[in-house]
């Protein structure tokens, strides 16, 4: 009882945010491109774990950790899309929870509420906690470390470290590596940023120490990429290093740019007001920290430095790259807190009422149907007895891929015929065709039963005879049965 009465508000926000998360979760279908290919690779997972395929074809751009808890999803439920996300609103409950740790023991124990409305007013953060991705579970990994290490911290000044200091640290970090990859390294960088500027004396005086742990997590993480290595050699590393990191640092994959207010711009427009008190939030820490010297404000302004600056800096701008950066925002949100100390209870429930209309709408809205190729794509399952399905992808794609620069693209950029879901929904091996001559081609050629998904105006323009057995949209499935 006593456990509940101290964190009733963060068990009733926790309460509320499962709610809202589950609420409707499979209804929707996988959407591309993410949900779609970790959905498939998650399905198409067979011992051993450590091989990961997409469409039958090898798969090198993340770790196995997002399709183990996929095909796991599909054990627990026979429903496909709400397998696929099942475990999602739990990386979100964690990211909360390890927030509100945070500012309990290294700030003020009463402004920690207000880091639960934060998250609850956040849609980006909402939205990345339905959705099957890796980001959820980089973010859990990122405030738990940083907050394991702030604890790892404080007991090496005291000469009170133990064993379980150490494993919580090394489980946080494995999880980050095993589900995003190198980008696992983002709160140790950091750290000892932090570290170097700030505390340089904690890396002198302990660095057996820090040596012992780089050591263990190296363990922790190695053994999944030293098999890759071992079995895939530069094949691997040249799409799981060098294309997924560091060719999207240097240039924008896909034409995926933008300017130097590109995460600002999507900041402001998607958290508002809430942005506001953050800032003003961030005011009052700085007020206080002038009191205090609380070490923390200088930590939170590397790790919001280090994160703004890393993906501004970095070519390939996607919005959601920017989610590394909430925690330090919901931080600055509690520390608005100081400034209603005399209004603190009617504030919270003013608040609490704002939640509730904020995400009030999101009950009502309507399911999303399947799009006209899903549509096809599912409906393939019955009429071409577990085929292979041929595509020739629609005319916008195929001009995508000559018109891309060579340079803007990865060894991945169409082997996904613009939208992966397509071969979760058929549960087959699908032959995507990026140039209509080899479709056509492949389409006459072969002797056995053979089924495609082709848009109508190619199909009249190819003169192929066969009569669509299925048509949604412009969208049709047609079906070649050789002569006897």
């Amino acid at each position: 009882m006593k456990f509940v009465k101290k964190y009733w508000f963060l068990i009733l926000g926790l309460v509320f945010f499962l709610f809202l998360s589950y609420f409707h979760l499979g209804a929707d279908p996988l959407f591309d491109w993410d949900e779609g290919i970790y959905g498939q690779v998650g399905r198409e997972l067979k011992p051993p774990v450590w091989d990961l395929t997409w469409n039958s074809e090898l798969w090198f751009e993340k770790p196995p950790l997002v399709p183990l808890l996929v095909k796991l999803g599909f054990i627990l439920t026979p429903d496909l899309e709400l397998g696929a996300r099942l475990f999602m609103p739990l990386f979100g409950v964690l990211v909360i929870i390890y927030v509100y740790l945070l500012i309990e023991k290294f700030l003020l124990s009463k402004i920690a509420n207000y880091s639960v409305i934060f998250f609850l007013l956040a849609p980006l953060f909402l939205s990345r906690s339905r959705m099957l991705n890796t980001d959820i579970i980089l973010l859990v990994s990122l405030t738990a470390v940083i907050y394991y290490l702030l604890i790892f911290k404080e007991h090496l000044r005291k000469d009170q470290c133990s064993w379980s200091d150490y494993f919580k640290i090394v489980i946080a970090s494995t999880l980050g590596f095993y589900s995003k990859g190198i980008i696992a390294a983002l709160p140790w960088g950091i750290w000892f940023l932090y570290l170097l500027i700030f505390e340089r004396d904690l890396l002198t005086e302990y660095w057996r120490q820090w040596l012992y742990l780089a050591v263990v997590i190296f363990v922790g993480f190695a053994p999944w990429h030293v098999y890759m290595t071992i079995k895939y050699g530069k094949d691997f590393w040249q799409v799981y290093l060098i294309e997924q990191v560091f060719v999207r640092t240097y240039k924008p994959i896909e034409y995926h740019f933008g300017g130097w207010l590109y995460y600002v711009k999507f900041l402001i427009e998607n958290l508002r007001w809430v942005l506001l008190i953050s800032f003003f939030g961030g005011v009052s820490f700085l007020r206080c920290f002038l009191k205090t010297k609380n070490k923390l404000f200088w930590l939170l302004l590397v790790w919001g430095g280090l994160v703004l600056g890393l993906f501004t800096l970095a070519k390939t701008k996607l919005f959601w790259y920017i989610l590394p950066l909430y925690p330090v925002l919901a931080i600055l949100f509690a520390c608005f807190g100081r400034y209603l100390r005399k209004a603190y209870w009617p504030c919270l429930v003013l608040m609490v009422v704002w939640v509730a209309l904020f995400n009030y709408p999101k009950f009502s809205q309507p399911v999303s149907p399947l799009n006209a190729r899903n549509f096809i794509a599912e409906s393939a399952n019955d009429e071409c007895e577990g085929e292979q399905m041929l595509v020739l992808v629609n005319a916008s794609e195929r001009r995508s891929k000559e018109i891309l620069p060579k340079e803007l693209q990865l060894s991945s950029s169409f082997i996904y015929g613009g939208a992966p879901s397509i071969v979760f929904y058929y549960d087959n091996r699908i032959k995507f065709f990026y140039q209509i001559e080899e479709f056509k081609e492949e389409w006459q050629k072969t002797e056995a039963h053979i089924c495609a998904m082709i848009d109508k105006d190619d199909r009249r323009n190819l003169d192929i005879k066969s009569e669509p057995i299925i048509q949604k949209e412009s969208w049709q499935l047609i079906k070649r049965i050789p002569p006897k």
